[in-house]
């Protein structure tokens, strides 16, 4: 494998979700690893800069870290890569523990409004509908690269009933549904990151007392003290202005910050967490001193 050119396409790749990024950069520090804790650095950096916003990269880039300090000298590369094929394996099962635990949170024919695509809540209203917990589903668009619109068709497809909106409608859908069902790019001490519009839309279900639920596997859980993540890289003026116009100047990102008490519950692969558990299970993960924020 060209590791920087495999970087470079994780770096360039606007519409794969975070777990799937994840998985390949198990792959890249994988191939990294044969040269020595030296290269592996080196690709670590590139990783962690290819996709600042994403918290389940800096997680993988901290379980290889992580493995080197502990592993043999003559052992590294083996101890590394067994480390990272472990994790990658535990992304695809985790999406189906999420699931199971997560469908009897909605009651009998709920009706739930979702921000962007989530696999994970892909699945989870495929199984809610199954048992009978999800009457109908309400997509948002999901500018600018239209995940709402990939999820509505998937969910379609498992003949879920489903409602496409524009994005500024979902703070108004959001009192007159059952529950709102979201993944995310990173659960932090500051919030949970996730889709620009997220915050909007769980901001309104919070005030009309409408349940928040945040789905995703903990390899997208930042432990305390460690570096933070990037929202603010800019992507491409085009996707929001197709022909520059003089004197507008276009800001588009993609990652926004929603506080950790707009939530209902967190479900990861472990079950349900409340907010109020949250802080243990941050402190809980173990930071390789590299990746520690400044004053940590």
């Amino acid at each position: 494998m060209d590791v920087f050119a495999e970087i470079k396409a994780i770096a360039d790749d606007n519409t794969s979700g975070a777990t799937e990024l994840a998985a390949r950069a198990c792959d890249v520090l994988c191939a990294a690893v044969g040269d020595g804790l030296v290269k592996l650095w080196e690709v670590a950096q590139e990783l962690l800069a290819a996709q600042p916003a994403m918290v389940s990269i800096i997680n993988v880039v901290n379980t290889a870290l992580l493995a080197a300090d502990n592993a043999p000298e003559t052992g590294l590369s083996f101890a590394v890569r067994r480390h990272l094929e472990r994790l990658k394996t535990a992304l695809h099962e985790r999406p189906r523990a999420i699931a199971s635990a997560a469908w009897r949170l909605l009651p009998r024919n709920a009706i739930v409004i979702t921000h962007s695509f989530s696999s994970v809540v892909l699945r989870w209203l495929i199984e809610a509908r199954k048992r009978g917990r999800c009457a109908q589903v309400i997509c948002t668009e999901s500018r600018p690269m239209l995940e709402g619109v990939t999820l509505a068709r998937r969910l379609a497809a498992e003949g879920v009933p489903v409602t496409l909106i524009a994005d500024a409608a979902g703070p108004q859908h959001a009192g007159q549904v059952d529950a709102v069902g979201i993944g995310a790019d990173g659960i932090t001490p500051d919030g949970i990151i996730n889709k620009i519009g997220t915050y909007p839309l769980a901001l309104a279900a919070c005030r009309a007392s409408v349940p928040v639920y945040v789905l995703c596997g903990s390899e997208k859980v930042l432990g305390t003290g460690c570096l933070q993540p990037r929202l603010d890289e800019p992507k491409a003026p085009a996707e929001l202005l197709a022909e520059p116009a003089e004197g507008v100047r276009v800001e588009n990102t993609y990652f926004e910050m929603t506080p950790l008490t707009c939530l209902a519950a967190v479900v990861t692969e472990r079950g349900v967490v409340r907010p109020s558990d949250l802080a243990a299970l941050f402190d809980a993960l173990p930071i390789h001193v590299r990746l520690r924020s400044r004053g940590s």
